[in-house]
């Protein structure tokens, strides 16, 4: 038998969210007005959150680490600061030196980075065919160019000098 007033038995539907939210804080919902239930809501929230967290704002936390500890994490920081400088300038020297252009209100430090090393490994395969790079200025393809037509010489020097190891010709 089905007795309404046994909480046991009893079934809340919940009509609003408002009613929902009170019945998760344990808050009785025998209100007249929504109102005051809205009103009993907040005040039962703000004493239950002391703090909101504020994940929106930059800033530094207030940490109670030693005095020695910030320095030496100063320090450490403004080291790395100066060794990160030092790798963007040689980066710069280098574009200079080989003409890289870049546009240099706004460096895009890997495309550039990228485009230094690929031309290291160019004039590094130049150096060994003795093309003057130098020559060609900032021009991979140029460069590329001028050590495919070395080796395309050499392996026509190549040719020449097997066919004169075999008399010079074929043998009728």
């Amino acid at each position: 038998m089905h007795n309404s007033k046994n909480s046991a038995y009893r079934k809340d539907i919940f009509t609003s969210t408002l009613l929902a939210q009170a019945k998760l804080l344990g808050i009785s919902a025998d209100f007249n007005n929504l109102y005051d239930l809205n009103n009993k809501i907040d005040a039962d929230t703000q004493s239950k959150i002391s703090t909101l967290p504020s994940f929106f704002e930059a800033g530094v936390q207030n940490i109670n680490a030693p005095v020695q500890l910030q320095n030496y994490l100063a320090r450490k920081s403004q080291e790395l600061n100066n060794k990160f400088d030092k790798v963007e300038l040689e980066l710069l020297a280098k574009a200079d030196e080989y003409q890289v252009t870049y546009n240099k209100s706004c460096i895009d430090w890997r495309n550039l980075e990228d485009k230094i090393c690929e031309f290291e490994s160019i004039i590094k395969e130049a150096d060994e065919w003795y093309i003057e790079w130098e020559e060609f200025g900032y021009d991979p393809i140029g460069i590329q160019q001028a050590i495919e037509d070395a080796q395309d010489e050499q392996r026509e020097r190549l040719t020449l000098a097997r066919l004169a190891g075999y008399g010079g010709g074929y043998a009728f």
